[in-house]
């Protein structure tokens, strides 16, 4: 299903929504493990996928019993992915042109994400667009996992507008549960993770696509 460019603010996902970093992080979660001589825990992705690096963090320490409080882990994967996120992570195809196509329309931009400023914003500065958008939430401000709304409402809300004149963008099932239980359109991005899901996201959302490249037509 397609709907118009007709909402009055648009709140985009980060981490493969706008941006290719999933591949990154799971060479990240290989150098923090390979240093330790561990494996994965069971269904380690699924258990993630909605949670802040803090919560995840958490989660780490005790799946694996480590001997490092979460703080001290969550600073190991920020000091690993920094120079990625400033200088090597690039938008997906057609992300730059679209956010910019919707600016000239007149549109307000936000960033609801589980990533942290440190990283998403030398990142969006690195490709040249972090001054499109208006506002960015993140889920540790909003106090919520991604499977909640509250960082999408956090959002809306930076932008002053209604959670029905908004439309939000993202790649992961609970994120879009959680975004259209508060009246929000979403758009379902395809990303290989997701995969699995991606019937139900379909299902889900007011549209779905593969490639932004596909809304520039």
């Amino acid at each position: 299903m397609s709907i118009p460019h007709t909402a009055q603010a648009y709140i985009f996902d980060f981490d493969g929504t706008l941006v290719k970093s999933l591949d990154v992080w799971k060479k990240a979660d290989d150098l923090f493990l390979e240093r330790r001589g561990l494996s994965y825990p069971e269904n380690f992705y699924q258990m993630i996928s909605h949670m802040n690096l803090p919560q995840a963090s958490e989660y780490i320490r005790v799946e694996l019993s480590l001997p490092e409080s979460a703080l001290e882990i969550e600073r190991e994967f920020v000091e690993i992915m920094h120079y990625q996120y400033a200088n090597e992570i690039e938008l997906l195809p057609g992300a730059g042109e679209y956010l910019v196509m919707l600016k000239e329309q007149g549109a307000r931009l936000a960033i609801a994400t589980s990533n942290q400023e440190e990283l998403f914003v030398p990142c969006l500065e690195n490709n040249g667009v972090l001054s499109l958008f208006d506002a960015y939430a993140t889920t540790a401000e909003a106090g919520c996992t991604k499977g909640e709304p509250g960082v999408y409402l956090l959002a809306a809300k930076k932008l002053s507008a209604k959670p029905e004149d908004c439309e939000v963008f993202e790649d992961i099932l609970p994120g879009i549960a959680a975004a259209k239980s508060v009246g929000m359109k979403c758009t379902g991005i395809l990303e290989e993770r997701s995969r699995p899901d991606w019937d139900k996201i379909k299902a889900l959302s007011d549209r779905v696509i593969t490639d932004y490249r596909e809304l520039l037509r």
